[in-house]
């Protein structure tokens, strides 16, 4: 006799970017996925343990590597509130009184900061850029760049439509150096809205009060990035 196939329990939930998806609980493979960022040495390592973790607790209706990184550490929280626990245990140094201690945050708490209600970015009256939020493959691709490369690059991949007076163009229908010199030729000043985009990406972050046991001094404090979120 076979052994019996495990059924776990599915939640839904709405992503930041109005997606709607079903997640289950870490079982012990995604557990020992998990020990496996403690080994990776370099961001794309974790992206992608992160991202198998993702597909499976999703039961591979997810293609994380589209992903926006918010709906990414939006599904990674709630994946933790569901299979460790609705609190994180954070040690935190007193400004004040330098004192250590162990403070809990709670993970219901989690917020969007610049949820992005319209990814389109007005150049002038005859101009305009529907974005997209960039993906785990972005990341990946330019892992290894500094930030201002990375925008430069994120700015020609992540355009979707391009609006010039009452004329749409798709950029699947367009090559990417077609994007990329269409975006140079624009007046320079229009370089500033599109940069903007990318420097106001949202991103999930927890925000909390908490008190020092030895000189009572109260602080807010604020966990935000995937890195957080691995706190036990």
């Amino acid at each position: 006799m076979s052994l019996p196939v495990l059924e776990m329990p599915l939640s839904s939930i709405v992503l930041p970017s109005g997606q709607k998806v079903q997640i289950r609980p870490f079982t012990v493979k995604e557990e020992k996925l998990l020990l496996m960022v403690n080994d990776a040495k370099q961001a794309k390592e974790v992206n992608d343990v992160l991202r198998q973790i993702i597909s499976n607790c999703t039961n591979g209706k997810i293609d994380s590597y589209k992903l926006p990184l918010v709906d990414m550490e939006y599904i990674f929280v709630n994946l933790r509130k569901l299979s460790v626990g609705e609190t994180i245990d954070h040690i935190y140094t007193c400004p004040s009184c330098k004192m250590k201690f162990e403070s809990t945050l709670d993970l219901n708490k989690m917020a969007v900061h610049n949820q992005k209600k319209d990814n389109v970015v007005k150049i002038d009256d005859q101009i305009a850029f529907e974005m997209r939020l960039p993906s785990q493959t972005d990341e990946n691709n330019y892992t290894e760049e500094d930030i201002q490369s990375r925008i430069m690059n994120y700015m020609v991949d992540c355009v979707e439509k391009i609006f010039v007076g009452e004329e749409t163009h798709e950029a699947k229908n367009l090559t990417r150096e077609e994007v990329s010199d269409f975006i140079d030729s624009l007046p320079g000043k229009s370089l500033e809205e599109l940069i903007k985009f990318f420097l106001e990406l949202p991103y999930c972050y927890i925000e909390d009060e908490i008190k020092c046991p030895k000189c009572n001094k109260k602080k807010k404090i604020r966990l935000e990035g995937m890195a957080s979120f691995f706190v036990t």
